[in-house]
């Protein structure tokens, strides 16, 4: 995946081909991060099937629509509602991604079984990623 871009700043691209670490890294950042946001609007739209086709409602009705969908899903993801049934990972490249990088996850988030960990390099041996991770923010 190539990303989107707007032709400016705003929109963050992966790298092609990358061969530095640093590059490798924000490509890994980046990818996982675009699979946890795929992986949540998948299941916001198995949930709520109106979102997977074109609507006839006026803008402001499917607004509220959207809205009010988000808001359920969001207290159902919070309260564990199960009755959707969507497997995390059912794609092959997403059970290969996470199969790769399932060491990267720190204990806590391994043992709650989370598809994405925010704070692995917190748990594990960070190498020189705090100095890239340091040099990316100031850019």
């Amino acid at each position: 995946d190539g990303g989107a871009s707007d032709g400016s700043a705003l929109l963050l691209n992966p790298y092609r081909s990358p061969t530095e670490a640093d590059a490798q890294y924000y490509n890994f950042c980046h990818s996982s991060t675009r699979f946890f946001v795929e992986e949540t609007f998948g299941r916001w739209k198995n949930r709520f099937r109106f979102l997977l086709k074109q609507s006839d409602y006026d803008h402001k009705t499917l607004t509220r629509m959207v809205y009010a969908s988000m808001i359920l899903h969001n207290a159902c993801t919070i309260h564990k509602d199960d009755a959707v049934d969507f497997d995390v990972g059912a794609d092959e490249e997403w059970q290969t991604f996470f199969k790769e990088f399932e060491s990267h996850r720190c204990p806590s988030c391994k043992a709650r079984g989370a598809a994405h960990c925010p704070h692995d390099t917190m748990n594990r041996n960070p190498g020189p990623w705090p100095a890239v991770r340091g040099e990316a923010h100031e850019q």
